[in-house]
């Protein structure tokens, strides 16, 4: 069995239909996804974590310590991607990524 946010109980029919209606349900495959004990699909529910890692990340790292390597403190103020002036490259990113997340809440 399984509840919805009303907290009425629903059947596993219910339940995959409302996944399949999810918007963001498009998204799944972008993640890693750790198998449950047993090795079949989990659930994931820690809200105070970094979340799931997207698939694009380990080679967006790796492509940063190589820099790194490759120019030690240069990397800071070199393009394409210094690190020193990010936080004005997140600022506006930031925003949009609120504002995108406010839509997409229920109700």
């Amino acid at each position: 069995m399984y509840a919805d946010s009303s907290n009425e109980v629903l059947g596993r029919e219910a339940a995959v239909r409302l996944d399949r209606a999810d918007p963001t349900g498009r998204f799944r495959d972008r993640f890693h996804l750790p198998a449950a004990p047993g090795g079949h699909d989990g659930v994931y529910l820690c809200g105070h974590s970094l979340g799931l890692q997207p698939r694009s990340v380990a080679a967006r790292v790796e492509h940063e310590l190589q820099r790194w390597a490759q120019r030690g403190i240069r990397a800071y103020f070199e393009e394409p991607t210094p690190w020193y002036p990010y936080h004005e490259t997140v600022r506006p990113l930031r925003r949009h990524v609120a504002h995108r997340a406010a839509s997409l809440r229920p109700g």
